[in-house]
């Protein structure tokens, strides 16, 4: 985490060094052993391969040890109407995402998990293009 995080100098630009980690480092995978100990926590960090609840999980873990609070959501990707207008919504959209506290902010959702399908984005304020300054107060 230090290592990752090590030209950072706000909270925010420490959450996004995560985020950022993960998303380039790390490649997005089914195919993982099963488990929910220390010992699979460590796999998939050596093996940098796996799916949205392992980099969620990371993730959170990792910024708790830079003291920013957070927590891991579960919910769906954003999906779209069919032609009819009906919502199929399907455990194939099941996701999981990190949220960090930032103090007049709140929680804030970040995406590490890198998703070559195309379920997942980038929430804006987290690419350049679209960064805010948070910082901690």
């Amino acid at each position: 985490t230090e290592s990752v995080t090590a030209d950072a100098t706000t909270d925010y630009a420490r959450a996004l060094a995560l985020q950022n980690w993960f998303r380039t480092e790390f490649t997005y995978s089914l195919d993982t052993v099963e488990g929910n100990a220390t010992e699979a926590l460590e796999d998939f960090l050596r093996d940098r391969s796996g799916y949205c609840e392992q980099f969620a999980a990371s993730m959170a873990l990792m910024a708790r040890t830079l003291d920013i609070p957070s927590r891991v959501q579960v919910g769906l990707t954003p999906r779209e109407q069919d032609d009819d207008g009906t919502w199929v919504v399907t455990v194939r959209y099941a996701h999981a995402w990190p949220e960090l506290w930032f103090p007049g902010y709140g929680w804030v959702p970040f995406e590490p998990t890198p998703r070559a399908d195309g379920t997942v984005t980038l929430p804006i304020y987290t690419t350049p293009a679209g960064r805010v300054n948070i910082a901690r107060q």
